[in-house]
């Protein structure tokens, strides 16, 4: 087993550009350190790279569906058909609808658990997102959540329900748990709600972090194969800035490491996947600073990964 990295260079989910540009200087890391693999074939980008600034209810979501059906979710599948751990580096946090498909279908005949590490739910639907900005609705695609509105047009309806189908099997909301989970919409929170999807908040996570994590492990015995995904915009906005969706009262760099490592050991090789998603380097606000801090979170999960696997 290898680790390879997955690096998705896309950014036109998300109400501002940027995150392309971490993701290529977190794959040049990579390259530079040799801390992992990253065949140039893993590294992709979309052929339509420009912002929908409408008021689309589901933006951009043509080009996105053909970038993620055709190239991410098939890309993630070869990576875990070699038998290799896959370590996404992915621009906005939409991806994860494709790359957590990928694994399905990879795998299927493996339950998939998701960890979702982020300040966001990101589990709207075009039917509730007051944006329409796609970077807020992977879960909701995941999931297979529909709805209706006369805000949506039939066109757009469909690509999401494609989205939603690039997996014949969407993801038991049951199977979902978030950390770190401290601004949400009204929609959302309904989806949340009728789902009993469980919330693990900074102050749980600050409080008692071992209890947390049991928790987690309870909630997901079921799974045997566990997708980690990591929103940087978890870490609170005082210490990290470069992000487009900065939260105040967020974990710190040291919790954040200290979940991630309770997480690695209490899975341990159930974990297939482990993404990181969201730093955006080009921001007026950004800092050197935050890469570095993006590097040594990225070269502590590498170490962990092979730690977990045994591998060199």
């Amino acid at each position: 087993m290898n680790i390879q990295i997955l690096g998705i260079a896309s950014d036109i989910a998300g109400g501002r550009l940027g995150q392309a540009r971490g993701v290529e200087i977190l794959c040049d890391y990579v390259r530079e350190s040799k801390i992992a693999l990253l065949d140039e074939n893993n590294y992709l980008s979309p052929a339509h790279k420009n912002l929908d600034t409408t008021n689309s209810k589901a933006k951009n979501i043509a080009h996105l569906y053909d970038f993620y059906s055709q190239r991410v979710s098939k890309c993630m599948e070869s990576i875990l058909q070699k038998g290799d751990f896959a370590l996404i580096l992915s621009g906005d946090h939409s991806s994860a609808l494709a790359s957590v498909q990928g694994l399905q279908n990879a795998m299927p005949n493996e339950t998939v658990g998701i960890v979702w590490i982020d300040a966001h739910a990101d589990i709207h639907t075009p039917f509730t997102s007051p944006s329409g900005n796609m970077h807020g609705m992977p879960l909701g695609a995941l999931i297979g959540a529909g709805g209706s509105s006369d805000e949506v047009s039939d066109i757009e309806s469909n690509y999401w329900d494609k989205l939603s189908s690039i997996s014949k099997d969407s993801i038991n909301p049951s199977h979902i748990v978030y950390c770190g989970l401290r601004s949400f919409e009204e929609g959302e929170r309904r989806i949340i709600e009728s789902n009993n999807i469980p919330v693990y908040s900074v102050e749980n996570i600050m409080d008692n972090m071992q209890k947390c994590v049991d928790s987690i492990l309870e909630n997901l015995n079921s799974c045997t194969k566990i997708y980690i995904s990591l929103d940087i915009d978890v870490l609170d906005s005082g210490v990290f800035q470069s992000t487009g969706c900065n939260v105040e009262n967020g974990l710190s760099i040291t919790s954040l490491k200290e979940l991630m490592s309770s997480l690695f050991r209490a899975f341990g090789d159930r974990i297939a996947a482990l993404e990181f998603s969201e730093f955006n380097p080009a921001l007026p606000y950004s800092t050197p600073k935050d890469t570095q801090v993006m590097k040594d979170l990225l070269a502590f999960s590498i170490e962990s990964i092979k730690t977990l696997h045994s591998l060199n």
